[in-house]
């Protein structure tokens, strides 16, 4: 996501920005913006600052404004479905009341005074953006599309409950790691999760114990060392995962295992520690 001031008659380049298909872009036409296209108003300011949403990196201006600040949203993180941002793309969005005028208030304020953010305050208010920047869009929508933001939001969340299924054997899975996958703040992924029963870290132990007592338990895995299975399963040091399976299960691994009828791995005589 990135924010930045236009300046007129400058060649809008950008180094390492996102491809085209990969983000919206969102401009801002301040209220004292003077009409630029032919045949309008002969120079006279407009009424009220205007928001126009594309999704390339062009240098086409809004119709008969001259924008003077730019948003972009990585697409995947826009809880909005494309389908419905393409019915608002190139249409004026106004900024005079309502989630628009919030919106558009928000990132005037936001851009100038961005040097003096913490990476850490400014990592928090992309989600304030995010929501924002849906909130606009949905009020431009027929009345039957407002919870479809929220469809947005859901379907990214199924996305990467699958990314950590198909990896909770890389011991580098980490919420952080989650986020730079998807593209997304660590602030933005656990605002995600927050109405589930897990985090996004708690999510990841749970999946990754889950995984090891299935293979504890199985015949498959009857001789195999304890701690061989919570490499496999993500777990970089043995007595962590040692730790960790006693305090969800209220037993250890092997305890685990020889309630289950197996050997305990190496003829029943390795410990768990």
């Amino acid at each position: 996501m990135r924010i930045w001031h236009l300046v007129p008659g400058a060649t809008d380049a950008h180094p390492a920005r996102l491809t085209e298909q990969d983000c919206y872009r969102l401009l801002l036409a301040p209220a004292d913006a003077a009409p630029v296209a032919a045949g309008t108003s002969g120079g006279e300011p407009v009424d009220a600052p205007e928001l126009y949403l594309t999704d390339d990196h062009g240098a086409e201006q809004p119709p008969g404004r001259s924008p003077t600040l730019a948003l972009e949203i990585p697409r995947r993180i826009a809880p909005i479905p494309p389908e419905h941002a393409a019915r608002l793309l190139k249409r004026p969005l106004g900024a005079r009341e309502g989630a628009g005028a919030l919106l558009a208030q928000f990132l005037t304020g936001l851009v100038t005074r961005a040097q003096h953010l913490r990476p850490w305050v400014a990592a928090r208010l992309e989600s304030v953006i995010v929501d924002l920047f849906a909130a606009t869009l949905v009020g431009h929508l027929d009345t039957g599309h407002a919870t479809h933001p929220i469809a947005g939001s859901r379907d990214l969340t199924r996305r990467i409950r699958t990314h950590i299924q198909q990896h909770l054997g890389d011991p580098g899975l980490t919420p952080r790691s989650v986020a730079a996958h998807h593209h997304i703040s660590v602030s933005y992924l656990h605002r995600l999760f927050q109405c589930e029963d897990l985090s996004v870290a708690a999510r990841i132990r749970h999946e990754r114990l889950e995984a090891a007592r299935g293979d504890l338990v199985g015949s498959a895995d009857r001789a195999t060392p304890v701690h061989v299975i919570a490499e496999r399963w993500g777990f970089a040091y043995h007595s962590s995962f040692v730790r960790a399976f006693q305090a969800a299960y209220g037993m250890s691994p092997r305890a685990c295992r020889l309630d289950q009828g197996g050997t305990g791995g190496s003829g029943g005589t390795e410990p768990d520690r």
